[in-house]
């Protein structure tokens, strides 16, 4: 059986490209040009939703519970569903680019130097970051904030509204940064990967073969990003492999949720990645599997989802029907333990 980033399934397929996707409050969410707007509890089927717009939605987040869109026109939607979305006054007319949440803060950033943020996605406030700076992404993790600024240069900030110039451990422009396992990683124009605790000192790793990378998202001990291609993971940002099935024109936006990856980029395509964890099973302790007759398939559990919580082999079986029911015979033994079902492609 192969690497499970190895294996991607298409999801999705519409006419808007899709800017953006996170996961929050047990639900991916999705958005795209024209008010595209999609919802998933599993990443497996999508269901559009009524943003009340048709501008371009460019990016998204989840914090506290309420999701954040941000897009054109200085557009702001909340939600605490992902089905029933607010508009939000931003006070600004630019397009807004970023969206993310870190310290109990929603930060967005835009065109124009459009630098805002907010407590609960409802009331936003403009900041200045005292410097020129790219707004095309925003990396929140070890209770920071960073934006790129010039070459070789980044802008760090504990509240949103401080902000400082730290080095960014590369002499050319950054394509993008994510956060993962305690770690900033970043890959910049030349394509090389660096990593980070601190978002100031920068170690220098391999390259990854894609254009232009997009975000990048952690999750299951592996940093992922996508870009003009096919998707790339690592499991310490610094050496990447190509997955020989995660074609997609172009990804925008990748992000983890419920155990699983998903990939969201032009064309409206959505991909996802093997296996999908469905951590509330048809009754506790089961799983129902969909797959081919005849094919092989690999139960594995863990506890949680914290970092360091690996998944242990189960079982392993031939699948026989279509759904196939297969009940954990230590069920009552763990109450919450959580599985999924991996079958190869």
């Amino acid at each position: 059986m192969g690497h499970p980033l190895d294996t991607w399934h298409v999801r999705h397929s519409g006419s808007d490209t899709l800017n953006g996707v996170t996961y929050g409050a047990g639900l991916f969410v999705a958005v795209g040009g024209n008010g595209t707007l999609l919802t998933s509890p599993t990443g497996e089927s999508w269901a559009p939703q009524n943003a009340g717009t048709n501008a371009s939605l460019n990016d998204v987040t989840c914090g506290n519970g309420t999701f954040v869109v941000v897009g054109a026109n200085g557009l702001i939607l909340t939600s605490s569903n992902g089905t029933n979305w607010t508009v939000e006054g931003s006070g600004v007319g630019s397009r807004l680019l970023s969206v993310a949440f870190q310290n109990g803060l929603f930060v967005t950033t835009g065109e124009s130097g459009a630098l805002m943020t907010s407590k609960d996605g409802h009331a936003w406030a403009s900041r200045a970051a005292g410097a020129s700076f790219s707004p095309w992404f925003i990396a929140s993790g070890n209770g920071l904030l960073l934006l790129e600024s010039t070459a070789g240069t980044n802008l760090l900030s504990a509240d949103g509204t401080n902000w400082f110039a730290r080095p960014s451990g590369s002499d050319t422009g950054l394509y993008t940064v994510g956060f993962g396992s305690g770690r900033f990683v970043s890959i910049d124009i030349r394509n090389r990967a660096y990593i980070s605790a601190d978002g100031s000192n920068w170690v220098a790793g391999g390259a990854v073969t894609l254009v232009r990378p997009s975000e990048i998202a952690y999750g299951n001990g592996h940093f992922v990003t996508g870009g003009g291609g096919s998707l790339e993971y690592s499991p310490s940002g610094m050496d990447w492999t190509v997955s020989p099935t995660g074609y997609l024109y172009v990804t925008w936006d990748v992000a983890f949720g419920n155990g699983t990856f998903v990939a969201v980029g032009s064309g409206g395509m959505i991909k996802q990645s093997d296996p999908v964890v469905r951590l509330q099973a048809s009754e506790p302790g089961s799983l129902d599997i969909s797959g081919p007759s005849g094919a092989g398939c690999i139960i594995q559990s863990r506890d949680t989802l914290m970092p360091g919580d690996d998944w242990i082999t189960l079982t392993n079986f031939t699948l026989m029907s279509n759904p196939h029911r297969w009940t954990d015979p230590e069920r009552s033994q763990h109450g919450s333990r959580l599985y999924r079902a991996a079958i190869p492609q």
